[in-house]
């Protein structure tokens, strides 16, 4: 099985950006310019990355809904230029998270295999899997980008 006893990590997008990834075959997650998330470089290729959306309108945070995941091949922080040359074909804009611009970094995932879940799992679905410190998952605080230890991403993912 894939990441096991890897770092994995949830990204938190919109269902926009999902289904336009799918679409056009993408490999590629660019966090925001210049945000700079925390454990982001502990992703190593076979790393699993869990796709969480928010819905367009203002929702309650247990209807976010984990549309599916990831493989990583490479993470990298590149600068606008290689951006353009390297990676903005293989990626897809969306308003709450532009490409770089001129003078500007981010953050990429380089990826294989995006799989979108038969059945969506809504975050408040969550309570009963528990990280290694006893919290549900449904509690957890996601930003952007929430790196998960290996113990605990193996257990999400089974």
């Amino acid at each position: 099985m894939a990441g096991v006893g890897k770092y994995g990590c949830i990204v938190l997008t919109t269902r926009e950006w999902f289904d336009k990834c799918l679409d056009a075959g993408c490999e590629v997650f660019h966090l925001p310019p210049k945000s700079n998330p925390n454990g982001i470089s502990k992703l190593t290729k076979g790393s699993v990355c869990l796709v969480l959306a928010k819905p367009l309108l203002k929702a309650p945070r247990s209807e976010w809904e984990f549309l599916g995941e990831f493989t990583v091949e490479k993470v990298a922080r590149v600068d606008a230029s290689e951006f353009e040359e390297k990676y903005r074909a293989r990626a897809v804009e969306v308003g709450e998270s532009p490409f770089p611009r001129n003078g500007e970094w981010s953050w990429v995932i380089q990826f294989s295999g995006l799989t979108a879940y038969k059945r969506p799992v809504k975050l408040g679905e969550c309570n009963d899997i528990v990280s290694q410190r006893g919290k549900p998952l449904s509690k957890w605080q996601i930003h952007g980008f929430t790196l998960i230890s290996p113990g605990n991403i193996d257990t999400i993912i089974n």
